[in-house]
């Protein structure tokens, strides 16, 4: 009972908290709507009554609660425990920055040349690399995890720094934008001007943002800036849906950044910046289910194009390390099978499928190896059957959420992005009256785009940025290298778990084509239009571990070849975008 009293009053004050400072963002009317205040009011009754109330009566909930508490309790102990040493490094990494920044003005004054700012953000980024390594030496070959989360966080914050305040970066991110905003602006009866300032912006400049100079990117972020502060008025939009569930964390953002009264230049890049930490966090919480695999998954997670999408606006870094999570928890019981599974374990590794999946639940197939859990991982058959049944409810509510809104409202017009001849009804009716013509189509398109030659479109390609210049097919040699040596030496795969991810894979991918023929390509076209590489990205992980074999005995010295992979990545990805960036100023 004690446990479930610090559990009520923990997650009470932890809502009391989140409400306040959500309130104190929303410009609250007289005349709100009756909807909205209703769905305010359901939200504030959600969290200061229904969910405590859970948390006192339901003991699993309760210890869920507490654990969690005690986690964050003891990191913060430790955090302060240490601060001598946090102190030491934030100064070494500041030093680190300033003999970067002098070193360059030294080099200018010598050249008499100007150096371009992104070869400043460049060198800082190489040097923290350096001294990132030089920092954790004693660890990389035990926790390679803290190796790759600092890569990421280093790399991607480089890239957010460097990057204009301007949407048009990746794809999409204007609509993802959009959302995060619907969500940050809840119960509230108008948006922002400067929301609207910066669409007006993306749409005047149809993505070429070139021509803009240093000098009037700084008026713009002025204008943008003092917009916000005076709380001028824009356009509400409520551009929501299901999938909406992964704007959460930046939406989170940027409340909190409004609550602490930021620039919107500051919130515009703090969003982006708790984008890339969730994803940086999820990829190193699945690295820690492996024993093996480690290096591989913090190298498929640093492919370059992904790390890009983090540092801005994107649901895709959130359906792949969701899916990586999840599939990491699976592999680890493929490594550990006298390990008996618990319901927490089902619980975590299901409800990451249903997470990551969800914003694009067509990718559901890809989850059916999991139905050959080895049954040894069981403590009874019933157990086991209880787990083939909340995974087949999995699956069918993932492939309900695009299939039912079909069956009920049809498939509609399309995408109209894709052209005026797009006919959804029209294009599905052609497949069915010339189903041999669309297979040689479909084949003939997948052999295309499963082509190992075209990695490069989703390892070093930068949206609107443009294609990557240096090192272009090193990131794809280098994941079939590290998947084939990432191995302890030790069969814990068989064939039917092998060819079922395979035939998975190629039924999602399938699929994916598929479903972009029908709604983005004109009726009757001879290729798939829209079908872009990076979706490929959240499938190759668990493909590209199950199809290379267990038995590879790797003697290479652990720190080098734990540490090598990411630092490759890392390189790349700062030469890339930092050289690409350098034509935006």
């Amino acid at each position: 009972m004690n446990e479930q009293k610090q559990s009520f009053k923990t997650i009470l004050i932890l809502n009391a908290v989140i409400m306040l400072i959500y309130s104190s963002t929303v410009r609250w009317h007289i005349f709100m709507s009756t909807n909205r205040l209703l769905v305010v009011i359901a939200v504030y009754a959600l969290m200061l009554i229904v969910l405590p109330f859970v948390a006192y009566k339901s003991k699993h909930v309760a210890q869920v609660v507490v654990s969690a508490y005690h986690t964050c309790r003891d990191s913060i102990r430790r955090t302060i425990h240490n601060w001598k040493k946090i102190v030491r490094v934030i100064i070494i990494f500041v030093l680190t920055a300033l003999i970067d920044i002098v070193g360059v003005k030294m080099y200018e004054f010598v050249t008499k040349q100007t150096v371009n700012l992104m070869i400043i953000y460049l060198v800082i980024g190489l040097s923290y690399l350096a001294v990132t390594v030089f920092l954790l030496r004693k660890e990389l070959a035990q926790k390679p995890e803290k190796l790759f989360f600092c890569c990421s966080m280093i790399i991607g914050t480089t890239l957010i720094a460097a990057s204009p305040n301007v949407n048009g970066l990746t794809w999409d991110d204007d609509t993802h934008y959009l959302r995060v905003e619907s969500i940050a602006n809840f119960a509230d009866e108008a948006g922002y001007r400067a929301d609207d300032l910066l669409m007006q912006d993306y749409a005047a400049v149809a993505l070429e943002h070139a021509h803009y100079t240093s000098a009037e990117r700084v008026t713009f972020d002025q204008q943008l800036n003092e917009s916000f502060a005076r709380r001028e008025t824009g356009i509400l939009r409520s551009d929501c849906g299901i999938y909406s569930i992964c704007y959460i964390h930046e939406a989170a953002a940027v409340v909190l950044g409004r609550a602490l009264h930021l620039p919107f230049t500051w919130i515009w890049s703090f969003a982006k910046f708790c984008n890339l930490l969730l994803y940086s966090c999820i990829v190193v919480l699945a690295m820690k289910k492996l024993q093996y695999g480690k290096i591989f998954a913090a190298s498929m997670s640093l492919i370059p194009t992904m790390v890009y999408m983090a540092g801005n606006y994107s649901y895709d870094p959130w359906i792949a390390g969701f899916m990586m999570y999840g599939f990491c928890y699976f592999f680890h019981f493929l490594q550990n099978r006298d390990q008996k599974i618990k319901k927490k374990d089902i619980f975590l590794m299901l409800g990451a499928f249903i997470l990551g999946i969800l914003p694009k639940a067509i990718y559901f197939v890809i989850m059916f190896p999991l139905f050959l859990m080895p049954k040894m991982t069981f403590e009874t058959k019933k157990e086991h059957r209880k787990y083939l049944f909340w995974l087949l409810m999995t699956g069918l509510f993932l492939a309900a959420t695009f299939v039912v809104p079909m069956v009920f409202h049809g498939a509609g017009s399309g995408d109209t992005r894709g052209g005026t001849d797009v006919n959804s009804t029209a294009q599905i009716q052609y497949i069915l009256a010339n189903p041999g013509t669309f297979l040689s189509m479909m084949i003939n398109f997948l052999g295309m785009y499963l082509s190992p030659l075209n990695a490069g479109e989703f390892t070093t390609k930068f949206a609107y940025f443009g294609d990557g210049f240096f090192a272009r097919q090193l990131p794809i040699v280098l994941l079939f290298i590290v998947a084939i040596l990432d191995r302890n030496g030790v069969k814990n795969k068989d064939f039917p778990v092998i060819f079922v991810t395979i035939i998975s894979f190629l039924v999602t991918v399938f699929l994916v084509a598929m479903a972009l023929y029908i709604m983005f390509t004109p009726v009757g076209y001879n290729t798939v239009l829209g079908c872009q590489y990076r979706y490929l990205i959240p499938l190759l992980f668990p493909l590209m571990y199950m199809i290379f074999p267990d038995v590879t005995k790797n003697k290479i010295n652990k720190a080098w070849f734990n540490s090598v992979p990411m630092l490759l990545m890392s390189v790349i990805f700062l030469v890339n975008t930092m050289g690409l960036v350098a034509n935006y100023y």
